[in-house]
């Protein structure tokens, strides 16, 4: 296997699993902290701060693992591809070996 394709698959799966968790996840998360009903969430980001209450932080944990999960399949299934193609080129370059050694007989 190629180098470029375990990349895909480590990638893909270390992006994929964590997105699966944080979006399907039943209680809402500050950092490691787990928000109730009437708590606020504080994000800085570069230079700017922003505020989220429970259900605003809940919808954008679910929005952040799902463009987790999003980008992290499509590196899963470009591994799948992947794997394919350097399956198939093996097949076809052992069975042009093969064609060879009966022709030339």
């Amino acid at each position: 296997m190629s180098i470029f394709t375990v990349a895909l698959f480590g990638v893909g799966l270390a992006l994929t699993i964590p997105g699966l968790e944080l979006a399907f996840r039943t209680d809402v998360t500050c950092g490691d902290w787990v928000m109730r009903p009437g708590d606020q969430c504080r994000n800085i980001v570069r230079s700017s701060s922003f505020l989220y209450d429970y259900d605003q932080q809940r919808s954008r944990n679910r929005d952040e693992g799902s463009s987790l999960v999003t980008f992290g399949g499509l590196l899963l299934f470009g591994g799948v591809l992947s794997v394919f193609g350097l399956v198939t080129s093996h097949l076809y370059f052992k069975r042009e070996a093969a064609d060879r050694t009966t022709t030339t007989d």
